[in-house]
C-alpha cells in the first residue's frame, strides 16, 4: 500500500512538473500565409496557403516542440498588416503585431505559384521574428511541387518547415 501511494505521489509530481515546463515555454503566433500573384490569386493557391497554415499551427497547439501556442492569435498576415498600417513586413512593424497578439515569437510568410526548372509548384517563404527585440531569425524557403500539395503532403512540408524554422529537433517525425 505504501509503495502504491509512493508511486502515485511520484506520478502526480511528474505530471505537475510537465505542466509547469509547458507553461514556461515562450509563446509563438503563426499568421496565415499571404498568397502572392502577378494579377489574380487563384482558389487553389489560397487552399494550399490555408492548409499549410493550419498544419504549421498544429505542433505548438498540441504543446509539442520548443514553443507554446499563443491563444487567440489565429490571424492572417494580410489583415494584420492592414490593421497595423504596415505597408510591408518591416521588423519593427511585425514586432508590433506580435506584441499585440501576446507572442514572444512570430511566424509569417508568403506563398507564390511559380515554375522552377520547368516544374510547377509553390515557393514558400517563412520568417521567424523574436518580438521583444524585433530580431529576424533564420527563415525557411522551399519550393513545393504541385504534385505534393495534397493535405497529407502539406502536413509533412509544414512539419519539416516548422522544425527547421524553430530548431525543433526532437528526433520525432
Amino acid at each position: 500500500m505504501a509503495r502504491a501511494l509512493s508511486s502515485l505521489c511520484l506520478f502526480i509530481v511528474l505530471l505537475a512538473g510537465g505542466h509547469a515546463a509547458a507553461k514556461g515555454k515562450d509563446k509563438i503566433a503563426i499568421l496565415g500565409l499571404e498568397v502572392l500573384g502577378t494579377t489574380t490569386v487563384d482558389s487553389e493557391s489560397t487552399r494550399v496557403a490555408q492548409d499549410l497554415t493550419v498544419a504549421l499551427r498544429t505542433r505548438p497547439k498540441a504543446g509539442q516542440g520548443p514553443y507554446q501556442w499563443t491563444v487567440g492569435s489565429e490571424r492572417e498576415l494580410v489583415d494584420e498588416k492592414i490593421m497595423n498600417n504596415c505597408p510591408n513586413e518591416e521588423k519593427e512593424c511585425m514586432a508590433k503585431i506580435g506584441s499585440a497578439l501576446g507572442a514572444d515569437y512570430l511566424v509569417y510568410g508568403k506563398i507564390e505559384r511559380k515554375q522552377l526548372g520547368g516544374q510547377a509548384g509553390y515557393q514558400i517563404s517563412l520568417k521567424l521574428l523574436k518580438v521583444s527585440s524585433a530580431q529576424q531569425l533564420p527563415g525557411w524557403t522551399e519550393f513545393i511541387p504541385l504534385a505534393e500539395t495534397s493535405l497529407t503532403k502539406l502536413q509533412e512540408w509544414a512539419r519539416k518547415g516548422y522544425k527547421k524554422l524553430t530548431n525543433d529537433f526532437d528526433g520525432g517525425v
